[in-house]
């Protein structure tokens, strides 16, 4: 893959990077994700309530 492809793909945080004490939600952590230039995050899920958005 060249350089210039490379630059063309999104790139994601892993959501174990975004998630502390001030970005617990997966809302917050989307935010701090773009406003540090990703293109979003990407869940672990452990749990089915995880992946349903409950805690």
């Amino acid at each position: 893959m060249s350089f210039a492809a490379a630059a063309e793909q999104p790139l994601f945080a892993m959501d174990t990077g975004t998630r502390d004490a001030t970005h617990q939600t997966a809302e917050a952590q989307v935010a701090l994700a773009k406003e540090i230039g990703f293109a979003g995050i990407a869940p672990t899920y452990s749990t089915p309530e995880n992946y349903n958005g409950q805690k």
